[in-house]
């Protein structure tokens, strides 16, 4: 069985999984007709056969962890409640390698939908809404639908090298350490929520009237959804007389930075601060220079305080190391009110298209999170997921809801 070591963003996810923190997150795709689970299966099957480390599980080491490619492909469950990812890759003993395989992508199916779930140990966001679509197009190919596979995942070929490139290592060999500032501003922060059980609201819109409205305030679509969530979570801190910046954690694919094919973790993350304003014109002029200041050196500073930190910790015991992963921490995670995490249109062939409904990508709460949105798009709808502790039910609500009014 191959093995090989994970990457920097790999290698502190798998230093810190456990229920408290799953590090996991999904794409599901909501089929406009019944869903064939023996067909799913075979396309799982043969998608591990293509990109092999998908049928991957963590191997604690005496130093770092490593992924074990496992010949058994990981096998379809029907979603049920509760479907916890922790207790699916741990089953059967720690880290799944008594009774269960410990797989790091698990697949969840319904009547019309099927659900990719994995954690950062093995790959981003970009890569899993990559890896959906993949499913989706052999899923319909053994339907018999024929379509042009464009550039999408095509089970039928090889894994090619470019494709396990470690992309940190090789876009930062020549970054120098720089020294990272502390935030200019004190973030607004939620107590810690004793309640460990995380929910999620999806709603879909239409993508062509949210993107006119952001059009309309010179703003992004990721940039005029995130002013819907600073408005609403600044109602919450006013209301209770909180002190302190709302701040977006606001993750940054790599890959439009620095061209690479990797289909493992290439992703940074900046900090975005609310303007003091209720006025979306100034609010989106105000968020503007923040958002024009990532660019590709900000991104590159970024990703070489990951890759420096993690070679200054590779040759620590692992038992030893979570003290380094927490510093990795520091560097990722800037203090943050919330955050919003959009990997965008995902783009599939048109006889494939016309038989989804909506994509879905919601990413699970870390251990100090109140709420978290994330959004995807396919064809004309784009769904926006909170995922939040029950006492924030309600500002997750009037989100998704301050969206939907600003479109009718």
């Amino acid at each position: 069985m191959h093995k090989f070591e994970l990457d920097v963003i790999g290698q502190f996810y798998s230093s810190t999984l456990g229920p408290k923190q799953p590090s996991s997150f999904t794409v599901t795709a909501h089929l406009k007709e019944p869903l064939d689970p023996a067909v799913l299966q075979q396309a799982v099957n043969d998608l591990v056969r293509r990109v092999p480390f998908f049928s991957g599980r963590l191997v604690p080491g005496f130093m770092s962890y490593q992924l074990e490619i496992l010949p058994q492909p990981p096998q379809i469950e029907r979603a049920s409640e509760p479907h916890r990812f922790t207790d699916y890759y741990n089953r059967g003993g720690a880290l799944g390698h008594s009774q269960g395989l410990g797989h790091m992508l698990r697949v969840l199916y319904g009547d019309q939908h099927f659900t990719a779930e994995v954690t950062h140990a093995l790959c981003d966001g970009r890569t899993l809404s990559k890896i959906a679509a993949a499913l989706l197009l052999r899923y319909f190919e053994l339907l018999g639908v024929e379509t042009d596979k464009g550039d999408l995942i095509d089970c039928d070929g090889a894994l090619s090298p470019d494709e396990m490139e470690n992309a940190y290592a090789r876009f930062t060999a020549t970054q120098k350490m720089v020294k990272k500032s502390s935030p200019d501003t004190k973030a607004y922060r939620h107590l810690h929520s004793k309640d460990p059980v995380e929910q999620q609201l999806t709603r879909t819109y239409d993508a062509g009237k949210i993107k006119i409205a952001a059009k309309s305030y010179g703003a992004t679509i990721t940039e005029y959804i995130l002013m819907h969530i600073f408005r609403e979570v600044a109602k919450v801190r006013n209301a209770v007389g909180g002190k302190g910046a709302v701040t977006a954690m606001v993750p940054i694919d790599c890959r439009g930075f620095f061209p690479s094919e990797t289909l493992r973790n290439f992703v940074s993350a900046a900090t975005v601060v609310m303007p003091e304003t209720n006025d979306f014109a100034e609010m989106a002029r105000g968020m503007r220079p923040q958002f024009a200041a990532i660019d590709r050196d900000f991104v590159h500073r970024e990703t070489a305080q990951y890759q420096k930190l993690y070679h200054r910790a590779r040759f620590v015991p692992r038992a030893a190391k979570k003290l380094a992963m927490k510093t990795i921490e520091h560097f990722m995670d800037d203090e943050h009110t919330t955050g919003i995490s959009n990997v965008g249109l995902i783009k599939l062939p048109p006889a494939i298209e016309q038989r989804v409904e909506s994509m879905e990508f919601a990413i699970s709460l870390s251990q100090g999170e109140a709420y978290f949105f994330s959004c995807a798009s396919v064809g004309n709808a784009l769904s926006l997921t909170g995922m939040f502790r029950e006492e924030w039910r309600g500002l997750v609500e009037a989100v998704l809801e301050s969206l939907a009014s600003a479109q009718a």
